[in-house]
């Protein structure tokens, strides 16, 4: 009989040091009803154990025909600082519509791997790479790159004005251009990168918004403006950063990251997006996309049947 998807995620998850089951639940059938209530339908997914990354930092090398390696002159991208900004993602804590479909341990597992996607980028770039975490996940920041990046630790306060206080700290430390990433855009390609790089060695700011009007990328040359409201969850990050930027006088550039996934409609167009792209954590997105996404299409049918 073919592994199940909350198989899959039972055992990703506790490898993750998160518990297998909800507080309050007495067993993982309890949990395979309760998904179903919800109208996920039949939760018979094949997922083959290639689908699920044995550990948050498994990340493969990669053709160098899509990360070429870096040069010994200066490039765009190797005189930019790559800054992640993310947390380990928690049940519960996810996209509200995709965990009202498909339950907190499945959401939780598709942050996880939209998350390695972000790491992918990170542990690829060829300029200074840093994590930044917020003070009780610095260990497992510090397990997930290894030797391959710098953890830094974000103060407290709203993202706007952590924002402001990590490019103090790194200017301070002689980084000129930085790109700060979000892990919620996995369709983002190398050649997106590598235009926010190069808009910032002509320019000053550039933005990368995706479809909900949050900010995946922000990246500036200049410094950023007084940003203390801002809430890096909320639909208008982009547009904010947009207008302080504006209202200080820096010149703007913009990219495109490709898709994010907070919903059940999001999953067909990411997984269209990444389809042919042979970067590892990718592939494996994907494959849970397209697993979810019959899940989906099942119970639509089912419903129909009725």
């Amino acid at each position: 009989r073919a592994p199940c998807a909350m198989q899959y995620a039972g055992d990703f998850l506790a490898c993750k040091g998160i518990n297998r089951e909800p507080h309050g639940s007495t067993s993982s059938r309890e949990s395979v009803n309760r998904m179903r209530r919800v109208g996920a339908g039949p939760l018979e997914i094949g997922l083959p154990p290639t689908a699920i990354p044995d550990s948050a930092h498994a990340i493969a090398p990669l053709d160098s025909r899509i990360y070429p390696r870096a040069m010994p002159v200066a490039t765009p991208q190797s005189t930019t600082a790559l800054i992640l900004i993310c947390a380990p993602p928690q049940q519960g804590a996810g996209p509200v519509r995709l965990t009202a479909a498909f339950g907190p341990r499945l959401a939780c597992l598709v942050e996880w791997a939209v998350q390695e996607c972000a790491m992918e980028d990170l542990l690829h770039w060829s300029g200074r790479r840093y994590l930044a975490v917020n003070s009780d996940d610095v260990s497992w920041a510090e397990g997930a790159v290894e030797d391959r990046a710098e953890v830094l630790i974000q103060p407290a306060g709203s993202f706007g004005s952590r924002l402001v206080a990590l490019d103090v700290r790194l200017r301070a430390q002689g980084v000129e251009r930085m790109i700060y990433l979000g892990a919620i855009a996995p369709a983002m390609n190398p050649a997106c990168l590598d235009a926010a790089a190069a808009a910032l060695a002509r320019g000053e700011t550039v933005i990368g918004p995706v479809s909900d009007g949050r900010a995946a990328l922000l990246g500036t040359a200049r410094g950023w403006p007084a940003l203390d409201p801002l809430q890096f969850h909320r639909s208008t990050a982009a547009g904010r950063v947009a207008n302080g930027c504006r209202r200080a006088g820096h010149d703007l550039a913009f990219v495109n990251p490709g898709v994010t996934i907070s919903c059940i409609a999001d999953i067909e167009a990411c997984s269209r997006e990444l389809e042919g792209d042979p970067r590892p954590a990718r592939a494996r997105l994907r494959f849970l996309l397209s697993a979810l996404g019959a899940e989906v299409v099942g119970s639509r049918q089912q419903l129909r049947e009725v």
